[in-house]
């Protein structure tokens, strides 16, 4: 006579076996599907700036994206993770892949795309400044996540376009921020060689000078003491 321990035992186990088997019968019954979407459009709408930041170039753009993907789906797809990929060579590397949108589809019916001058979600980024007079390819990227089974992506590509060229814009710094920058060293070397005790905190920028209050504008914070608000390096 088994014991309840063994008959809940071998039941757990046949139930997991029962699982298992019809977690790989799914998987097989649409192992073969492979149902293409529908890109109509795809294409880079407009060129919002092209500029250089810290030694790389940043590209923010804006693009037209018409797809059908209801076919992608079958009744084994849980949803559809659904980016747009810029494809572009450069003298580093043979082969850049940047991911500037992405969305996640957990519906059919949701499944249709119709989007007009849609800004990207990350930035065209190259880790160098080797953006300009680039050609890029716009791909459509679609990724099965199924509810059994194994992973896998489709992808198509739609449209080109190039990247103007000339040199990188400069950005001209703050007045009052280079007045600062260029005062500072003088300025800190005037309020620590004045003696503390003899130089309340809230007359400090009156020995400093105009250089002072520069500073002031551009590194000091608030320093509350007794009700009256004072001034203290940053």
């Amino acid at each position: 006579m088994h014991t309840l321990w063994v008959r809940l035992n071998a039941v757990v186990f046949f139930g997991l076996t029962v699982i298992v088997c019809l977690a790989v019968l799914t998987w097989f019954s649409t192992a073969t599907h492979r149902g293409f979407p529908t890109v109509e459009t795809l294409k880079m709408n407009k060129l919002t700036s092209l500029r250089s930041h810290g030694n790389k170039d940043i590209a923010v753009l804006t693009f037209d994206l018409h797809a059908d993907l209801e076919k992608a789906f079958n009744w084994n797809v849980k949803q559809l993770f659904v980016f747009v990929v810029a494809e572009y060579r450069s003298k580093k590397h043979p082969l850049n892949q940047v991911v500037v949108w992405d969305t996640i589809i957990e519906h059919k019916e949701d499944a249709k795309l119709h989007l007009d001058k849609q800004r990207v979600d990350y930035g065209l980024i190259d880790q160098g400044t080797e953006l300009r007079n680039t050609t890029v390819t716009l791909k459509l990227v679609w990724d099965h996540m199924p509810l059994t089974g194994r992973l896998f992506m489709d992808s198509l590509s739609k449209s080109q376009f190039k990247l103007p060229g000339g040199p990188a814009p400069t950005t001209r710094a703050s007045p009052l921020r280079a007045a600062a920058v260029t005062a500072a060293p003088h300025t800190l070397a005037m309020w620590h060689s004045l003696p503390r005790r003899q130089v309340p905190v809230a007359r400090a920028p009156e020995y400093a000078g105009r250089a002072g209050r520069a500073v002031e504008a551009a590194t000091a914070r608030p320093k509350s003491a007794g009700g009256r608000v004072g001034w203290a390096p940053a």
